[in-house]
């Protein structure tokens, strides 16, 4: 290949990058036109400090951390009654985007593993909403869940009842004052919770409950 041929294709490869980069940015500035047009979804559920006799923990494992532009790939629910753990549901999905190395690591979740499971439909929600029933919902972090749960209801024009949610978050914060932070691992070692090998949304599920009751004992 002489000189001028090789500047030409140089030239060519400059020219597709540049037009890359364009679209990138186009691309960008069209999506944060759509977030700032977008309404964000009320959160609508009433917060309580109190632990009923009978709850369900919620967990849900996602893609990223915007409930508008990412998808739970796994949802999980255990329901507690007078301490005791009586039932659970839990159900992978695939997401419509790849799951990042962070998240991989994180959770031991693969993206070949999600390939084939099915995408989140209507009956999910359905049967999600049935199994809460008018039970409280217990969770860490509670707003991070409560965020995705209510775009699902919403996706799928599903009335979504006014919830009652007790987070173990701000209330463990309250209660604990001899932990040097409170991060959900932590806990579990403080409280002397189960450590399930590995991790995922429904063994978290099962240890928010434990946590729960352990914060609700502190409180009497």
């Amino acid at each position: 290949m002489d000189q001028e041929e090789e500047l030409k294709r140089l030239k060519t490869e400059n020219e597709l990058l540049v037009m890359k980069l364009r679209l990138k940015e186009k691309y960008i500035k069209e999506l944060e036109a759509e977030l700032k047009q977008r309404k964000r979804l009320p959160i609508h559920y009433i917060k309580s400090q109190t632990l009923a006799d009978h709850f369900v923990t919620l967990k849900i494992e996602t893609t990223g951390l915007s409930s508008d532009f990412h998808d739970a790939f796994q949802i999980a629910l255990v329901e507690f009654k007078n301490g005791q753990m009586i039932n659970q549901y839990m159900k992978y999905f695939r997401p419509t985007r790849l799951l990042t190395r962070k998240v991989i690591q994180m959770t031991g979740v693969t993206n070949e593993f999600l390939e084939d499971k099915d995408f989140i439909e209507k009956e999910d929600i359905e049967a999600i909403r049935t199994f809460i029933g008018d039970k409280q919902i217990v969770a860490h972090a509670a707003t991070f869940s409560m965020k995705f749960l209510l775009r699902y209801f919403d996706d799928f024009n599903i009335d979504m009842p006014e919830y009652t949610v007790l987070d173990t978050l701000p209330l463990e914060r309250k209660l604990v004052k001899d932990t040097p932070n409170h991060k959900f691992d932590t806990l579990k070692t403080y409280f002397n919770l189960e450590n399930y090998e590995p991790e995922d949304a429904l063994t978290d599920a099962i240890v928010t409950g434990q946590l729960a009751l352990k914060l609700n004992k502190l409180k009497q």
